[in-house]
């Protein structure tokens, strides 16, 4: 079985790796800000997921999706013991179940509105960051995540656009122009 004609995966791997990167820099952006160490599982397996939901992107990936909707409420679970463990300030037990869910998420990204769900995922990571971070450490960043957030809504634009790449176009004129120049 493959994706529906309504389920159009989305074939770009610069805004697939465009995207995981703004989710890596909300990761690290936390952990910064945070003080933790979740980036050094959680990057690797965003990695590792966005590269298999790319090979099974056509797919239905039933069994995946099963094994992710069991992990998410394993990360509810613990999001709910760090939750009762800290009254206090319930931000980084919202980051932490963010970053769980992202990685999750991660394995299954076959269409360009589950790679929407990714960039806002890396910009709410960011948000969390500021809100955390006491130190200046933070805004590199902040400036590595607009240099990247940019050509990645170019890209994204484009996508729902349904424009081809600009190398295509300019193979088509010239076969075109090409041809013209023949008669």
């Amino acid at each position: 079985m493959y994706l529906s004609p309504k389920m159009k995966a989305e074939d770009s791997i610069t805004l697939r790796v465009l995207v995981l990167a703004l989710v890596i820099v909300g990761i690290v952006a936390t952990d910064i800000a945070a003080g933790t160490k979740s980036s050094l599982w959680a990057a690797p397996m965003s990695v590792l997921g966005t590269v298999w939901s790319y090979s099974h992107r056509r797919e239905p990936n039933i069994s995946a999706k099963f094994c992710m909707s069991i992990g998410m409420l394993a990360a509810l679970g613990s999001f709910f013991g760090h939750l009762f463990g800290e009254l206090n300030d319930t931000r980084l037990a919202l980051a932490e179940l963010l970053i769980q869910l992202q990685v999750l998420h991660s394995f299954d990204v076959p269409r360009r509105k589950d790679l929407g769900h990714s960039i806002v995922i890396g910009l709410i990571l960011l948000g969390i960051a500021a809100t955390l971070s006491q130190t200046l450490e933070f805004a590199p960043m902040l400036l590595v995540f607009l240099a990247i957030a940019l050509p990645t809504l170019v890209l994204d634009y484009r996508s729902r656009l349904g424009l081809e790449e600009l190398k295509i176009k300019n193979e088509k004129l010239k076969k075109r122009d090409n041809s013209t120049l023949n008669f």
